[in-house]
């Protein structure tokens, strides 16, 4: 056999490997379901609530609680409806009617403007309802305690990185928070007044008015910046 015969064989047999390799990759790609909204809700750390129609849901269920922060919260923000439905007076229509705008919200796969528009309303309505301490601890984010001086050092380099945004943007980070500008080293009183910020902010919950911005101030402010 010449030495052009072998080459072209094993040119030939080259191409033939990667056009194979290419052609399962082609469909391995086609194959792979898109992330749907549910999916990513729980890789967010939230727990996904019954949808079940059939269910009637007791007083104290994380669906009544929803319904009725979804009541006083789109009145003012009709941005954050989930759908374009009524609400009525009976609670169970009502939560019904959440119910199945929730599981068709949550089909929605990723890559559509559909799936980033809803993601945070689905991530307020369609999900047990969560305090941001629980979902940070879930994402694992574990908050500085406020109790003792065991977490000094760390405290102090919030408050100093705190006052600096202050200074920079002329206004309060996290809002409530009256800190005084400090001009030695001691920023004991402003440490107590974020580790007070931070206490109040770590127990809201997802379906409560200003979780998500809660959520971020807690990211921000009350976890040590070695662990970020």
């Amino acid at each position: 056999m010449s030495i052009a015969l072998k080459g072209a064989m094993g040119v030939g047999g080259i191409g033939a490997t990667v056009g194979g390799g290419f052609l399962a990759h082609s469909v391995m790609s086609k194959s792979e379901p898109k992330k749907t909204l549910a999916k990513q809700l729980t890789d967010d750390g939230f727990t996904l609530i019954n949808l079940d129609t059939t269910r009637t849901e007791e007083s104290t269920s994380g669906w009544k609680k929803i319904l009725d922060s979804y009541k006083t919260i789109t009145a003012k923000k009709p941005e954050l409806k989930i759908g374009t439905f009524s609400l009525e007076t009976k609670d169970l229509e009502d939560i019904n009617k959440l119910k199945n705008a929730c599981a068709s919200v949550l089909k929605l796969e990723e890559g559509s403007s559909e799936f980033t528009k809803h993601h945070s309303i689905a991530s307020k309505w369609c999900v047990e309802p969560i305090s941001v301490n629980s979902l940070l601890s879930k994402r694992g984010i574990i908050l500085l305690s406020t109790e003792g001086s065991e977490n000094a050092d760390a405290w102090t380099t919030i408050a100093k990185d705190y006052a600096a945004n202050k200074k920079a943007n002329s206004k309060e980070p996290m809002d409530g928070v009256d800190s005084t500008e400090v001009s030695g080293t001691d920023y004991s009183g402003n440490i107590s007044k974020i580790q007070t910020a931070c206490n109040t902010r770590k127990t809201k919950s997802s379906h409560e008015e200003e979780f998500e911005k809660y959520l971020e101030d807690v990211q921000q402010w009350c976890v040590s910046k070695s662990k970020l």
